[in-house]
């Protein structure tokens, strides 16, 4: 009794037989023997009690989980709605996105079509004047010439005095002197107008062939004049640079 901090017997007693009278243990006093044998009841009742308790906790439990979770899937779908600018409480200011465009530089531009259309003309002489003096340097001189030209007729006409240049025998060397132009003659203003109006094409026999009003027969001169007129050019027709 002292291991349980009882005092007495009778105290014992008194405790043993209300927990019997519970229902929570049962006893048995052998006779002749100060032993006394102690049982616990089963607690039937109070497992089912229990379990029944568990079962309400339990289903108390989902359901408020259910609907925290209702409230949180209803929050978050909202949260999301706002997010995207659905909600008819929200509004977003639609922001103007400036696209940065190229700039474009006028002297740029006209500094490239102007280098391209050297080229062409260039190739074009070499080309067509295979004959004469090729260009070795296209210097500031005659870039200046030819964007001269350009100006004054367009690409295609300076294409086309080119052109003639290379038909022209006479500019092509085949003279009494032997002289030919160069690109740097050609394009020269007097000269390239020259060109550009047929003064250099070639002469053919029987075309602008003049003659006597009078008698068949012609004089020294007049023959030299014809004879000068129906052939090819000489040095002495033009006013041929130095």
């Amino acid at each position: 009794m002292a291991a349980i901090n009882i005092s007495s017997f009778k105290t014992l007693s008194n405790a043993r037989n209300k927990l019997k009278q519970s229902g929570l243990i049962d006893f048995k006093t052998k006779n002749g023997s100060a032993e006394t044998e102690y049982s616990l009841s089963t607690l039937v009742k109070n497992t089912k009690v229990k379990d029944e308790v568990s079962d309400e906790v339990w289903d108390e439990v989902m359901t408020r989980l259910g609907m925290s979770k209702d409230k949180l899937n209803k929050t978050s779908s909202s949260f999301k709605k706002e997010a995207k600018g659905e909600s008819d409480d929200l509004e977003f200011p639609e922001e103007e996105i400036e696209i940065e465009k190229p700039v474009i530089n006028p002297d740029e531009e006209k500094e490239k079509s102007c280098a391209k259309n050297e080229k062409e003309i260039i190739e074009y002489f070499h080309e067509q004047c295979s004959t004469l003096p090729r260009v070795q340097l296209v210097n500031d001189t005659r870039k200046k010439a030819i964007k001269a030209r350009i100006k004054d007729v367009g690409v295609e006409r300076v294409m086309q005095v080119i052109r003639l240049t290379g038909e022209s025998s006479f500019l092509n060397g085949e003279n009494d002197r032997g002289w030919s132009a160069d690109f740097d003659w050609i394009m020269k203003p007097t000269n390239f107008t020259k060109i550009l109006e047929g003064n250099y094409r070639n002469r053919t026999n029987g075309h602008n062939q003049t003659t006597s009003s009078g008698s068949g027969n012609k004089g020294p001169v007049q023959a030299n004049q014809v004879q000068r007129r129906n052939n090819q050019f000489t040095i002495d027709d033009f006013t041929v640079p130095s």
